[in-house]
């Protein structure tokens, strides 16, 4: 089946800018399968689908709606919708419910000695859109009572922004040695790395500051009743 205009727009702009089709329903919140059914099938996504992707995508969204086959005469209607949080529409194929979005979880990390951190998702958890917009974001579920005096208990889900950097006091998601994340705030200063928790029963921890890379920073906390 050849692929419509917009098909063939969206793969070619992913295989351009090195993307793949789980990035760009991440980035979305659509779901894989429906970012491949935009892809592959003529079916004409909806209004907030084209907005989500000409978003993601950083694109005139104007020619993702004339290539998906809207008439040029309902566009101003249609943009003005662009500046407004995600709207659910009976049928819409968006995670986004009113002001909200659906952020991966990527395993649980252990708020004190440093642990592995998991690259698969796990689940998803849902964060307002106006936070979130403009940025990458993942959720991390908290293990341990290191950093509890902060309202960060065990069990609780930290929203961190992807950054490569942090200011002191932050939190901050860091990997130590390549392949162990940690939950600390983070101070480097004349080449060393100081990992501090909340919670003094933990000692600080020193590290060259090569082995020590900044993964994002904690800007919200959900704690969920039992």
């Amino acid at each position: 089946m050849m692929k419509t205009e917009l098909g063939q727009y969206i793969e070619e702009w992913l295989t351009e800018h090195d993307k793949s089709q789980g990035w760009l329903a991440y980035k979305t919140g659509l779901t894989p399968a429906a970012i491949s059914r935009i892809i592959n099938q003529p079916r004409k996504p909806k209004a907030e689908t084209l907005l989500a992707l000409a978003e993601a995508m950083r694109v005139d969204s104007a020619v993702l709606f004339e290539m998906a086959g809207y008439a040029v005469r309902n566009l101003p209607e249609m943009l003005r919708l662009h500046d407004e949080p995600f709207r659910q529409l009976p049928g819409a194929e968006c995670y986004p419910v009113g002001p909200s979005v659906q952020i991966p979880v990527l395993g649980t990390i252990k708020a004190g000695q440093p642990i592995l951190m998991a690259e698969h998702v796990i689940g998803y958890e849902s964060a307002d859109w106006d936070t979130v917009r403009g940025g990458e974001y993942f959720y991390l579920r908290v293990k341990g009572d290191s950093m509890e005096p902060d309202h960060i208990p065990e069990g609780a889900y930290v929203l961190v922004r992807c950054q490569p950097t942090v200011e002191y006091p932050d939190i901050a998601v860091v990997i130590v040695n390549g392949d162990e994340a940690c939950l600390k705030r983070v101070k480097f200063t004349d080449g060393q790395a100081i990992l501090t928790s909340s919670n003094p029963r933990y000692m600080p921890q020193l590290y060259p500051a090569s082995e020590v890379e900044v993964i994002g920073m904690v800007v919200e906390i959900k704690i969920k009743k039992k």
